[in-house]
């Protein structure tokens, strides 16, 4: 039968327009009531999963990944911390190695169908394990195995630490050094911030300085009510004070 999308001639649907429609619903429906702890207390599970998947999405695409492994990167993200979703205490190198136990994880998470072969299974598994320092434990690594899952892993890990309840300096200096790794480059992490939240005015004004900052190359991360976040491989390529493009 031919889908009704194709009928009306419609694009094919974007991952990240799937996972706001599908896949993020699904994560507050599974895990919306459990509550974190330690550097997370205060936040639920499925808060922590949406914003390691939302800036998966966003530094996967700035790291221009094949959009055949970006959903691969997304399934391992959106079930990445599987000892939080074990009953029985088992650490994540263990839960990451029981195939059945990960499937169905997966599948809870309405990312299974991302995961088509054994490879796919085993490229999210080596993603989750090094994103919790397995890595040295992992035998595959002593194999020949795709350069980009050493980048892959460390955009994982950076999505992480994004929401991580520690104060804002050593935080970012941690994700910059992850995403040093996964961009190739050098990375930078700024912050433009608004004295006062005016509303849409607000919204206005962050609009225009992301404008001139993507032509200087750097790239919005995140979006907050009062600022955003951006990455760029230096900052001294950004007009001085009152010499913005217009």
């Amino acid at each position: 039968m031919i889908k009704r999308g194709r009928l009306l001639n419609r694009p094919p649907i974007s991952l990240e327009e799937r996972y706001f429609s599908e896949i993020r619903p699904q994560l507050y429906e599974n895990h919306a009531h459990h509550h974190q702890y330690g550097v997370r207390k205060g936040t639920t599970l499925a808060e922590h999963l949406d914003s390691a998947c939302q800036f998966i999405l966003t530094v996967s695409r700035i790291a221009q990944v094949a959009e055949d492994k970006r959903p691969l990167l997304l399934a391992a993200t959106a079930v990445h911390d599987l000892n939080k979703l074990d009953s029985q205490g088992r650490n994540v190198k263990t839960l990451a190695r029981d195939k059945d136990f990960l499937k169905e994880e997966l599948k809870k998470a309405c990312v299974i169908d991302f995961v088509a072969t054994d490879d796919d299974l085993e490229l999210v598994r080596k993603l989750i394990e090094r994103h919790s320092g397995h890595s040295s434990s992992d035998g595959a690594r002593f194999l020949p195995e795709d350069p980009n899952i050493e980048r892959w892993a460390a955009m994982l890990i950076a999505a992480d630490l994004f929401d991580l309840g520690i104060p804002d300096a050593l935080r970012f200096r941690k994700i910059e050094t992850e995403l040093t790794v996964a961009f190739g480059r050098k990375c930078n992490l700024f912050r433009v911030r608004l004295s006062e939240d005016k509303g849409y005015i607000t919204s206005l004004l962050l609009g225009a300085c992301e404008e001139v900052l993507q032509k200087y190359g750097f790239h919005p991360i995140a979006i907050f009510p009062d600022s955003e976040l951006f990455e760029g491989e230096d900052r001294r390529h950004l007009p001085a004070a009152g010499n913005a493009p217009g």
